[in-house]
């Protein structure tokens, strides 16, 4: 298994001086991945504490519910996420009580997640406007839509319970979790910057390539998210925040040429980032608390294809070495083909939102 985890501060927030208000935590044990994703609401004036206190309430209660075994993974991962969400919501009332703030001020998105590596079981949880897709038996797919309210600037939230979304698939090789700083750009990014067209699953990231290792994906990804940014002179602001003459002298390379996006020479902007490597148990620690530290920010290169993106932007990408679709999707289809009507067969197979299930179910009707 690698995942790979990045949050960075979005220019608008950088230029005002305000901090990150995206909140991520994860942790790998037992071959279950358990992580958290919270977006702080930038027009709410408490969007940071209450993206730090939902993502931490969510976080724990999801770790403190699930069983890592792999039979009670399945009876425990939905409660788990279900009691992220409660926990969330509580956390977020009691916060308004203690301090005496104002419910409307606490504004965040939340994606909690619970996924198998060996089986590839992935459950989730989901309200807001981040954007959260999987790599099922070879394809790619949105989980659930953006939840935009009414109103163009409208976003549902922690507290609107009635949004909350839940599900379960199976088979998932990989998946990604992002906020919209990143998941609005993941479908289009020429529009605004003439640059090509910018998409995970374009890119095969969500197809988990065998064989890579953590620096080659830590290259890869340093290639796709700091991929020289078209910076027009007409963008003042852009040029400004990112002046190479107010860096520190010494305290990074700059490329030779502008187009260089070689990974040794393209430290990390203002970016918290990780990228681990587990193989089968090779992390066997307790799931409770057991969140990996974040390496310290570096300084800003030159801009990159995500830099000029106004809002706070988190990513978390997870792939498995496990899951093989190819060593059990091909008995189920013959079965099926050799059971049912080879039209029906193939449409049941095609609608892969969760193969397994519906082809069981459709065993028991024979």
């Amino acid at each position: 298994m690698l995942y790979y985890k990045m949050s960075e501060t979005g220019l608008s927030h950088r230029a005002e001086g305000l901090p990150n208000q995206d909140r991520v935590k994860m942790v790998c044990s037992n071959d279950v991945v358990v992580l958290a994703v919270a977006d702080g609401m930038g027009g709410e004036a408490l969007g940071e504490q209450a993206a730090e206190i939902a993502c931490s309430a969510a976080y724990a209660a999801a770790c403190s519910t699930i069983v890592c075994d792999r039979e009670a993974f399945l009876y425990t991962a939905m409660p788990a996420v279900q009691a992220g969400f409660g926990a969330a919501f509580n956390a977020l009332q009691k916060a308004k009580l203690d301090h005496g703030w104002n419910l409307g001020d606490l504004g965040t998105t939340l994606m909690v997640a619970a996924y198998n590596v060996k089986t590839g079981d992935l459950f989730y949880g989901y309200v807001g406007d981040g954007g959260f897709a999987v790599n099922q038996a070879g394809e790619c797919f949105m989980v659930e839509q953006p939840q935009k309210g009414d109103n163009a600037n409208q976003t549902f939230m922690v507290l609107d319970c009635d949004h909350w979304r839940f599900g379960h698939i199976e088979l998932v090789q990989s998946f990604y979790v992002a906020t919209d700083g990143i998941g609005d750009c993941i479908a289009s990014y020429n529009q605004e910057h003439g640059t090509q067209e910018v998409s995970f699953e374009g890119e095969n990231l969500l197809s988990y390539p065998v064989g890579w290792t953590q620096s080659q994906v830590d290259a890869r990804m340093d290639d796709i998210f700091k991929a020289p940014a078209l910076v027009k002179p007409s963008d003042p602001v852009a040029l400004q925040a990112y002046d190479p003459a107010k860096l520190q002298a010494g305290s990074m390379q700059l490329p030779a040429a502008p187009g260089e996006t070689h990974a040794a020479n393209r430290p990390y902007a203002k970016r918290y980032t990780e990228t681990y490597a587990a193989r089968s148990k090779a992390r066997s620690i307790p799931i409770e608390g057991a969140e990996p530290s974040m390496p310290e920010p570096g300084p800003d290169p030159l801009p990159g294809l995500f830099d000029l993106v106004d809002d706070d932007r988190t990513v978390v990408l997870v792939w498995s070495d496990s899951v093989d679709v190819r060593n059990e999707w091909p008995f189920y289809e013959q079965a099926v083909y050799a059971k049912v009507n080879p039209a029906v067969a193939r449409r049941i197979c095609r609608n892969r939102k969760s193969p397994l299930t519906r082809i069981r179910n459709l065993f028991q009707s024979i």
